[in-house]
């Protein structure tokens, strides 16, 4: 952060990127923008410049990095001064691209076809969720074992959450997958399907308390003692024996959970 403060002070231009497939679209660039500002210290001006005008020159597009005659049309107009605090990019009003005012509802037509076929194909793509592994395999483990309607039968007696057997566990989501490092205690919600009573939660091959709440819902205890240590953490589901779908095993396809380091930056201008 140092450093690109002062290569900026000399003279020097840093561009904001973004590859960042879990969070909605755009919402990266913003992020990166506030850390320009915050953490970085650069000015709000210089902050929409790295955006904008330095990023066309970097890349050579004539076409566009500022509003002039002869340039494409593509504006952001937001509903309060960027230059008081880059923030307020975030407060957008209406977006207009090649002249035309973009629509911003929701529409699942921003997957791209690469993207899509990603999902299709188990998430094998850069694109796909780094929060949970084994799509394609989760997928045709739900469609040969779960039973909706189970209550203490269903799949060979193993279906309900009460089960004399269990069938075997699969995660589809967990909430949050990102926890800052030096958290307090922290409750994890995984979801998914064939949960039981007796299903137990591993974090780092470490088992968690762990309270269930239905057949397709965990809550899982992040203590504050492994929160303390960054890293990339596999979080996985056993059933106990005995196990009725013995083809898949007693474990849960994996997830991960990101605990990423914690760091302060402090400068003076003075120093510069």
């Amino acid at each position: 952060m140092t450093f690109l403060h002062r290569f900026v002070e000399a003279g020097g231009h840093i561009l904001p990127a973004s590859d960042i497939p879990q969070t909605p679209p755009g919402f990266g660039l913003h992020q990166e923008l506030a850390v320009f500002q915050e953490d970085v210290g650069l000015t709000p001006a210089q902050v929409l410049q790295a955006t904008t005008k330095w990023a066309a020159e970097a890349f050579k597009l004539r076409d566009l990095g500022t509003i002039e005659p002869g340039k494409l049309a593509d504006l952001d107009i937001v509903n309060a001064d960027p230059l008081q605090s880059i923030l307020n990019l975030r407060k957008i009003d209406t977006v207009i691209k090649d002249g035309k005012v973009v629509e911003r509802t929701y529409h699942a037509s921003y997957l791209t076809k690469s993207f899509r076929a990603a999902i299709n194909k188990g998430g094998t793509c850069c694109f796909s969720s780094p929060a949970i592994e084994g799509v394609a395999w989760t997928a045709a483990l739900k469609q040969a074992t779960w039973r909706p309607d189970a209550l203490n039968g269903g799949f060979n007696g193993a279906g309900g959450i009460d089960s004399s057997a269990s069938p075997t566990p699969g995660i589809e989501s967990i909430s949050p997958y990102t926890v800052p490092q030096g958290s307090a205690t922290t409750t994890m919600t995984i979801k998914g399907f064939n949960f039981v009573h007796g299903s137990t939660v591993f974090v780092d091959n470490q088992p968690v308390q762990v309270k269930v709440v239905s057949r397709t819902e965990l809550e899982a205890t992040l203590d504050a003692n492994l929160l303390s240590r960054p890293g990339r953490y596999a979080v996985v589901v056993k059933n106990p024996p005995p196990i009725v779908t013995v083809d898949w095993g007693d474990t849960s396809n994996q997830a991960n959970l990101l605990v990423p380091y914690k760091f302060t930056v402090q400068y003076s201008h003075n120093q510069f």
